[in-house]
């Protein structure tokens, strides 16, 4: 029988707690492994489309990349990354193009949703996230501040579970 893997959520009290030894003394780094149980993850099928009791992918294939000019990667075969390795959820940043030019049939992938956050200066920065999940039920753009979201920096998209970020942060040289 394969290996289960459940997330137990801590609450908020346990967030920061160190974990605790049988006589209630913090465990060290050097010690954990002598004191607490620990998975031993070189066991688990990674490439077994495994299922956790609710009989959910437990999962989840990411991939990010700094395309630096989305047209230019698609022109250089970056496409061919996504449709061979199929990630679950890609993010894309650097996308260098105003959305009115986004050649979004090019980019548009079978079973897969598609937001594009590009800066309102062309050729500029700029985000994209493509995902197979359940579509999001809440998509913004931005963080809320205009001087920042002009440039197409951030997406974020609530799932049931979980939110997904993707961000473009400028280079501390550019600060």
């Amino acid at each position: 029988m394969g290996a289960q893997l459940r997330h137990q959520p801590r609450s908020q009290g346990q967030r920061n707690r160190q974990p605790e030894g049988t006589d209630g003394a913090a465990i060290s780094i050097a010690s954990a492994p002598n004191r607490l149980k620990v998975t031993d993850w070189s066991s688990v099928a990674w490439n077994d489309l495994g299922h956790t009791s609710d009989d959910r992918a437990w999962n989840i294939k990411f991939s990010s990349w700094n395309v630096n000019g989305v047209r230019a990667w698609l022109k250089n075969g970056g496409f061919e990354y996504l449709t061979h390795e199929a990630p679950d959820i890609f993010c894309l940043q650097e996308i260098k193009c105003a959305e009115d030019a986004l050649p979004k049939e090019q980019l548009k992938v079978d079973g897969y949703h598609t937001y594009w956050s590009s800066a309102i200066k062309p050729g500029y920065s700029g985000t994209g996230l493509v995902h197979e999940m359940r579509k999001a039920s809440e998509v913004t753009y931005g963080m809320g501040i205009e001087e920042h979201d002009k440039e197409g920096r951030l997406i974020t998209c609530e799932f049931e579970t979980f939110y997904l970020i993707t961000a473009y942060v400028p280079n501390v040289g550019s600060v």
